[in-house]
């Protein structure tokens, strides 16, 4: 996901402050940490307890010093959740483990409104179908700091009901929808995984601050 990644830093000003709600193992969060550069700050939330090892690994491998790493899922109301114990020692797309299962291990949930922000320039949120309750959890701090929000919308069944959280928000929405392979990587590898795949993602921008570019 480089493309989103680049595509993210466009929105993560220099001394800024964001979130990185559902930060699996920090191939956005390095990208977002140094684009707010070392006076900024990243929270990067992420349930899964062995995502979030990689996760802290990865941070301290490019010797990234300005993230919180919070071992937690992002919600409308503190508590705790179930995250279900995937077989990480065969293939899978850890990526999709939802919030909320009957089995698993427990996790405390948080909300954004319960860290203290001086700022938030931008929320992004990939988390399964949670996406609206993290909205819910998040609604004095979108609406004090009015922060670029960036939401996964690949849950056709949930799009419709929030969408119109979104637009409650006062927010203009745009279809974001990258490709999950660069042709440009970082490896130059030319072997593409992810023919014709692509992230469905709505990139809200607050109704009184001007369109973003065309892409």
């Amino acid at each position: 996901s480089e493309i989103e990644s680049e595509f993210l830093a466009g929105y993560a000003p220099a001394d800024g402050v964001a979130i990185d709600a559902g930060a699996n193992i920090g191939a956005h969060t390095v990208v977002l940490a140094r684009a707010v550069g070392p006076r900024g700050v990243v929270i990067a939330a992420e349930p899964q307890r062995i995502v979030f090892q990689i996760l802290c690994a990865n941070l301290a491998l490019n010797e990234i010093h300005n993230v919180q790493a919070v071992h937690c899922a992002l919600g409308a109301a503190a508590g705790r959740t179930t995250i279900r114990f995937p077989d990480y020692w065969q293939g899978g797309n850890f990526g999709g483990v939802s919030a909320g299962a009957e089995r698993g291990e427990l996790a405390r949930v948080l909300t954004v409104d319960g860290f203290p922000l001086p700022r938030l320039d931008l929320l992004k949120i990939d988390v399964e179908g949670w996406e609206a309750e993290v909205l819910r959890g998040a609604a004095e701090a979108i609406k004090r700091h009015r922060p670029v929000l960036y939401v996964e919308a690949d849950r056709m069944d949930k799009a419709p009901a929030l969408i119109e959280l979104l637009l409650s928000m006062g927010y203009a929405l745009y279809l974001h929808a990258p490709p999950l392979y660069n042709p440009r990587n970082f490896r130059g590898n030319a072997e593409n995984a992810f023919v014709d795949v692509v992230s469905l993602n709505l990139l809200c921008i607050p109704r009184d601050r001007p369109r973003p570019a065309p892409d």
